[in-house]
């Protein structure tokens, strides 16, 4: 499969605002103006008290692995050259649990990670799990745009 092939694009109206904290450098997740909680995936109501008055925060990227896996194969011809991919589990600080890539130095279930997001090929946000303080899109620079693995 050709370079060109790009991962899957499609993601909800929502998950704009994603994409805006990830190009502005942020890591904000929505969260609850009437209880606080903090929602992800991005959603119309909260998952707890079912307001619909949700805002958009920047919020701690700290977490820890939960549990991981190692992708060898995929169906997807974009990602078929770019194996294997660690995936992983990672609840963090602040309350949700979200899929993340992970680096191969955090490989470890408990393992400390600071999750940031970045655009894929496809110009959509992923999120990338790494030791703190280290910057991961080096290591998951086939996937990532060029302007976020530099």
């Amino acid at each position: 499969m050709s370079d060109r092939a790009g991962p899957p694009a499609e993601r909800s109206r929502l998950w704009q605002q994603v994409n805006e904290a990830t190009a502005a450098g942020s890591f904000r997740l929505q969260v609850c103006d009437q209880c606080n909680l903090v929602q992800y995936p991005p959603q119309e109501f909260c998952s707890h008290c079912l307001t619909d008055v949700l805002s958009w925060e920047t919020v701690s990227p700290m977490g820890k692995v939960l549990s991981w896996t190692s992708a060898w194969a995929s169906n997807n011809g974009f990602f078929k050259e770019k194996l294997p991919l660690h995936i992983g589990l990672v609840k963090l600080d602040c309350g949700p649990v979200m899929f993340a890539y992970l680096t191969a130095s955090c490989l470890q279930t408990g393992s400390r990670v600071q999750v940031t997001g970045n655009p894929d090929k496809s110009g959509q946000s992923v999120f990338l799990a790494a030791l703190p303080d280290t910057n991961p899109a080096a290591e998951f620079s086939s996937i990532l745009t060029e302007d976020a693995s530099s």
